[in-house]
């Protein structure tokens, strides 16, 4: 075997985490032809990563011939949430900014294969929404702008013009860019030291604003950002601004406790 190549059950593992991914992604039940065709494997091999995948529970048949996920991703998916270790380290922290940023809300959230993946959403005295996706533009979103513009230019705009071919390039307040070469510079006017603001942007009476607080795994994995958005009527701009430092710092803090950069945050 060339040792450039993975073992069977390592080409195993990566084509059912593949046919899975597509299935969870369609709007529509796919064949095993299909699968097999979008995958570039022959229809065997799908159909026995099919069977093994119906075994433990997590695609079953919706007709003869189709397939779509079962409850089993259902189930992992919340058990994953609940454990997985990045969210139990934020929950409080993030659950402790929401009581003090007077109504408006806070999230934190990362780009995962050019899409928004948001980890924590908080809003005062609710449950904490976890480890969730939305179908939602770049382009609109703080906590997207302000990834995109800590990326260079041409990841950036590439993400920019993925998100434009999926979901188009509405502009629903005049302070949106006309198109997206124009976005990023004129984004850019709107940072201010670290932080990305974003008033009237989305609609009126709204403020979102959004900072960067670094990459928690590792060189080669996904920064992170965190947003506080809201009624722009609830707070005034600069004492968002000042929470959003502060819970910056809340945030470092609690992955890196230790950490003599993180003393004394208050």
């Amino acid at each position: 075997m060339n040792e450039k190549e993975p073992p069977d059950g390592a080409k195993a593992l990566t084509l059912g985490l593949t046919i899975l991914r597509l299935l969870i992604q369609s709007e529509k039940a796919m064949t095993s032809t299909e699968i097999a065709q979008l995958v570039n494997v022959h229809q065997s091999t799908a159909s026995r990563i099919l069977r093994a995948l119906i075994a433990e529970g997590y695609v079953r048949k919706s007709n003869y011939r189709s397939f779509v996920p079962d409850l089993g991703v259902l189930a992992m998916g919340g058990k994953v949430i609940q454990h997985f270790p990045l969210i139990k380290k934020f929950i409080e922290p993030m659950q402790a900014i929401a009581q003090d940023i007077n109504g408006l809300s806070v999230t934190l959230a990362t780009l995962w294969q050019g899409s928004l993946l948001y980890l924590i959403r908080c809003h005062q005295d609710q449950e904490p929404v976890l480890g969730y996706t939305i179908e939602f533009p770049l382009h609109l979103s703080s906590i997207g702008l302000k990834l995109c513009l800590d990326l260079p230019q041409n990841e950036a705009e590439k993400l920019l013009e993925n998100s434009k071919e999926k979901y188009g390039w509405s502009r629903p307040t005049q302070n949106v860019p006309t198109t997206l070469k124009k976005c990023l510079p004129e984004i850019r006017n709107f940072l201010i030291q670290d932080i990305l603001v974003l008033k009237d942007y989305q609609k009126s009476d709204f403020i979102n604003m959004a900072t960067d607080i670094g990459d928690f795994f590792d060189e080669n994995n996904h920064p992170m950002a965190l947003a506080i958005f809201g009624s722009a009527s609830l707070m005034e701009q600069d004492n968002v601004h000042l929470l959003l430092q502060k819970a910056k710092k809340l945030l470092q803090n609690a992955m890196y406790p230790s950490s003599p950069l993180n003393r004394n945050v208050s």
